[in-house]
């Protein structure tokens, strides 16, 4: 596995945002990275081509090798320009990423990490509040997107029968909704 370090700024938690190596090396950085930061919205984003820029990681990704990518990006509108420099690097920011990647490489040998032929398998992470890391398979994500659904749609459907919502009321929330999405 690697672990590709990588900045676009110069202060702030370094952010978890591409993960590839399935479930294990994202559960391997949420037992040992303390204070976690880490969005897969940003990896889709990431991936999908909206951001015009890229990292090491992809090489290793294309080869097959499992990996993550983190990288700081606050102070970024400073970033390859002329007040880019050495002296805006934030201290307190590189002592959480060492403290994080040290932990990081001894959980990995602790744990015996191999690849496991799961390494293209999508993952789903997030950090909660920076304190604690959500790690859920794509099968685990999708149950749990269909639970909340119908979990959703059960108290609307009793919310209706029991007179608390209106149909009315209810289109109209709907209409607000898509209103404001629509811009």
């Amino acid at each position: 596995a690697f672990i590709n370090l990588d900045a676009a700024g110069s202060r702030g938690r370094a952010l978890l945002f591409q993960v590839g190596g399935g479930t294990g090396l994202a559960r391997a950085y949420q037992r040992s990275f303390p204070a976690p930061w880490a969005m897969v919205v940003a990896q889709d984003l990431f991936q999908s081509g909206l951001v015009g820029s890229d990292t090491d990681f992809r090489v290793y990704r294309e080869h097959g090798l499992p990996g993550l990518d983190l990288a700081f990006y606050e102070d970024g509108y400073a970033y390859h320009t002329a007040l880019d420099g050495p002296e805006r690097l934030e201290p307190g920011s590189l002592q959480h990423l060492g403290d994080g990647v040290l932990a990081l490489v001894r959980e990995l040998a602790r744990s015996g990490w191999a690849a496991d032929g799961s390494e293209d398998a999508p993952v789903v992470f997030h950090d909660v509040l920076g304190v604690g890391m959500v790690v859920l398979s794509r099968a685990q994500s999708l149950g749990l997107a269909v639970g909340a659904t119908v979990f959703a749609l059960a108290v609307l459907g009793l919310g209706l029968r029991r007179g608390v919502l209106q149909g009315r009321e209810l289109r109209r929330g709907v209409a607000r909704v898509l209103r404001m999405g629509a811009g």
